[in-house]
């Protein structure tokens, strides 16, 4: 009794005590025909809680269903090696107007109108219901439908103007029966929705010669239905996965004609065939065609007299009596017929071009447009033929016109452009053979050349303005050397070295760090400009800011060191000498101010428009020790000085000064409101006047608005006047700093 509750768990999918609680409901002779019905050893299998196809087992052996479906023989045939599994009661699988009632149902039949009443029927093993007052009616075989209109004719014969509602409260299990090319033949009882599909799981799968495609169903009469599972496994039809019936026995039949479909197809496997399909149909049966698919290479291995023979095939053509083995889709070979596509790390607007009819590749390059950070000296192209068996490469320099004057340009060609940083970190790709080695005094890299060219062309590139003996330049050959050739035009071929004496000049270390594209310490000459330098680094990135560029000078940070120790010393001598009118108030004050003073961070500002091809950049030379940062682009605006809540805040495009400072509190009672003035962005001070104009002043991204403080109460002793605002300078430009590089 135990294995039947244990089965009666698994089957029905009930939850827990559920189960148990239907079998204890079942009359005593219901529960016996149960007993009985479980076959003898050795003689048919029924499912227990012990057999391998159980949900436990199943989840203990995901791997060895995973080894299954990856060796499936035939197509289809892993769907029906596992129990799907479902922890839904069966009381809440809703039953639709169609099931068909069987014995053992448990069913309620309501009624409503002159008479209310609610019996609990069962359909009994003769197949009838024994309803009060009414009597026996035969229902099995059924659709609940059906047995609803059978039912209500009798209830109306019998009680006048009362209407019945009959529906299933409890369904009955069902006995199958599964034969055939399955490796579990047996007799099993299952849930009373089991579909013809789930069916043959409990079988345990197919053996290896089964036909899903002519699986027979026969019932309690002898009539015999046939069903293809390709409908369902391949076009979704359910309509032929019906549900099994009671007494119900599966045939599942053996066949050996399976065909593997390869090639070009969307599933390549092995299938099943009728006589009657067309070969149409097997395709299909693997998804179909592929986009590269040739139609007309679709040919079929077919056996003949013990021979294995090739046939071409056409698609709508049926089977037949074919012995078919295989079916081979081809596939197309692409051909490429591209426009020409140019690659330059953001040396040159990159893609794909069109070109014009006739053009060449002169008139093709003048169309592009090239950045300043250009490596003009080397480019490649690569063109391919459309069957790709034929691939030229020329290696050719932008400023050798006459070399690719008259050179052709067509579609499948690859232009590749190269940086001025690319190059100088020996990060091209460029096969060693097209390198020469450049020396400047000392130093010496390897750069890519081609075509014809002048030593000063080089020169003038790589912007190494120092003073080079023009009359020393050397131009090594393979064969020998020229001395002081550098307006003379070589092949750039027969270069083995070109070499720039140069006259030694004071050397300069200086440090350019931030939004540049190669950041780092150099050392220069010291004629070398800011503008060189920003070339040597390689130019700002997109996002820098020019406007709010800072320059750092050892010299001048020695000056503010200078000013600002003799202005705390007049203040010092002045608290000591009792200077100041004795108004405590007035020297606290000045403590203040040297207590902060304390702590300045020199800058040594150069300031002024710094951003590259500006006057000052281009006369700017550098000095050892000089530092400059480029900040990245600017969106905030710094409020300091005599304000409530000194802050930096985001940039508003339509905020005038009065609106900044309200964003920091507003003004403190200390606030000098007529000496307002703005640091900008590149370390120069702008007068705003608070008053009537005040609230017309705009500020821009990087500004830092000062609001002193108010020293008029403090007697007007020049030199305390100058000592104060000399600091007080000097502390609102290194604030101003620190806002733009934070």
């Amino acid at each position: 009794m135990k294995k039947i509750i244990l089965f009666l768990i698994l089957s029905l999918n009930f939850a827990g005590q559920s189960a148990l609680d239907y079998l204890d409901s079942l009359p005593e002779d219901i529960r016996m025909q149960f007993e009985n019905q479980l076959p003898d050893e050795g003689q048919t299998n029924v499912l227990t809680i012990e057999d391998n196809l159980t949900s436990n087992n199943l989840e203990n052996n995901l791997e060895d269903m995973d080894e299954n479906q990856e060796e499936e023989p035939f197509f289809g045939y892993n769907f029906f090696e596992t129990n799907a599994e479902t922890n839904t009661p069966i009381l809440d699988i809703p039953l639709q107007s169609d099931y068909i009632l069987s014995f053992n149902d448990e069913l309620e039949l309501l009624l409503l109108g002159n008479v209310d009443k609610l019996f609990n029927i069962r359909i009994d093993l003769s197949g009838n219901v024994l309803i009060p007052e009414v009597g026996s009616i035969s229902l099995v075989n059924l659709t609940i439908n059906e047995a609803n209109k059978k039912i209500s004719t009798l209830i109306q014969d019998t009680y006048i103007g009362t209407k019945s509602y009959l529906s299933v409260s409890l369904p009955s299990l069902r006995k199958i029966s599964i034969i055939g090319a399955v490796k579990n033949p047996g007799t099993y009882l299952v849930n009373p929705f089991i579909s013809l599909s789930e069916s043959i799981k409990y079988a345990g799968g197919l053996l290896e010669n089964a036909s899903i495609r002519n699986v027979v169903i026969k019932d309690l009469n002898g009539n015999e239905f046939s069903y293809d599972f390709y409908d369902f496994l391949i076009y979704g039809n359910r309509a032929n996965d019906i549900n099994i019936l009671n007494g119900h026995t599966i045939i599942v039949p053996a066949t050996s004609n399976f065909a593997e479909i390869s090639g070009s197809v969307h599933r390549e496997h092995f299938y099943e065939y009728k006589e009657s399909d067309s070969f149409s149909d097997l395709i299909s049966f693997a998804l179909g065609l592929k986009k590269n698919a040739n139609r007309e290479k679709i040919s079929a291995n077919i056996q003949v007299n013990n021979v294995i023979l090739t046939e071409d095939l056409e698609l709508d053509e049926r089977v037949s009596s074919r012995d078919l083995q295989s079916i081979h889709i081809g596939s197309k070979v692409d051909v490429k017929d591209l426009n020409v596509f140019v690659s330059g790390s953001g040396v040159v607007a990159d893609g794909f071009y069109t070109i014009e009819k006739d053009e060449n590749l002169k008139s093709f390059l003048d169309r592009l447009v090239f950045s300043d950070d250009i490596y003009p000296f080397f480019f490649k192209i690569e063109t391919t033929n459309k069957n790709g068996l034929k691939k030229d490469i020329l290696n050719l320099s932008i400023l050798d016109i006459d070399s690719y004057a008259d050179t052709s340009i067509g579609n499948n060609s690859v232009l590749t452009f190269y940086s001025r940083g690319e190059v100088l970190k020996q990060d091209t790709g460029i096969p060693a053979e097209f390198l020469k080695q450049i020396k400047f005094g000392t130093n010496s890299i390897a750069v890519p050349l081609t075509g014809s060219l002048t030593p000063r062309m080089i020169l003038d590139y790589f912007s190494f303005h120092t003073s080079v003996n023009e009359n020393e330049v050397v131009l090594a050959f393979s064969e020998g050397f020229i001395v002081g050739g550098v307006d003379q035009t070589v092949d750039s071929e027969d270069i083995s070295i070109l070499s720039f004496p140069i006259n030694m000049p004071e050397e300069v270390s200086v440090e350019i760090s931030g939004q540049v594209k190669n950041p780092g310490t150099y050392i220069v000459n010291s004629s070398t400009t800011l503008n060189q330098l920003y070339s040597i680094a390689g130019g700002l990135l997109n996002t820098a800011s020019s406007k709010g560029i800072f320059f750092s000078r050892e010299s001048i940070k020695q000056r503010q060191i200078v000013a600002s120790e003799n202005a705390r010393n007049i203040l010092y001598k002045s608290i000591s000498n009792n200077s100041i009118e004795s108004d405590q108030a007035n020297q606290a004050e000045l403590i203040n101010l040297l207590d902060a003073s304390a702590n300045i961070e020199y800058t040594g500002r150069v300031s002024g428009d710094l951003s590259p091809n500006s006057a000052l950049a281009n006369r700017l030379s550098l000095e050892t020790g000089d530092k400059i940062v480029v900040p990245y682009s600017l969106s905030t605006v710094t409020i300091v000085g005599e304000v409530l809540s000194p802050n930096t805040v985001a940039y508003e495009v339509d905020f005038d000064i009065y609106s900044y400072i309200e964003q920091a509190g507003g003004l403190t009672d200390n606030a000098d409101k007529g000496s307002i003035y703005v640091i900008k962005a590149n370390g120069l001070s702008e007068f705003a006047d608070f008053g009537s104009f005040g609230r017309s002043y705009l500020p821009e991204p990087g500004d830092t608005i000062v609001v002193p403080r108010d020293i008029d109460r403090i007697p007007p002793i020049p030199l305390i006047s100058v000592a104060t605002k000399i600091l007080s300078d000097i502390a609102f430009s290194a604030a101003s700093l620190k806002a733009i590089s934070n």
